[in-house]
């Protein structure tokens, strides 16, 4: 996904993953799960507020992620069906 991105967007992101455990508890070490993050639900909103970086991305990035990502979801046959589907429930009401 992330070359698909890279593509789309003409930027290289660093991508993290976060596994975040609603109901399981993980006892896993800060850094020993590589690059993915492993951290509880009563973590999360720290996680994204408090977690501050130096390289914060520009709006124009930003948007071109996004638009990388939804073009991505738009080639995906199902996210297209169920979009239409809702398009057309939202036309009969």
């Amino acid at each position: 996904m992330k070359e698909k991105i890279k593509i789309l967007s003409s930027m290289d992101p660093f991508i993290r993953g976060l596994f975040v455990f609603t109901s399981a508890h993980v006892d896993a070490k800060w850094g020993t799960t590589g690059y993915i993050h492993c951290i509880s639900d009563e973590q999360l909103y720290d996680y994204i507020v408090q977690n501050k970086t130096n390289k914060r991305l520009s709006k124009k990035k930003i948007n071109a992620i996004a638009q990388a990502f939804f073009a991505l979801a738009v080639m995906d046959k199902t996210f297209v069906q169920i979009n239409n589907t809702s398009e057309k429930n939202a036309d009969t009401n």
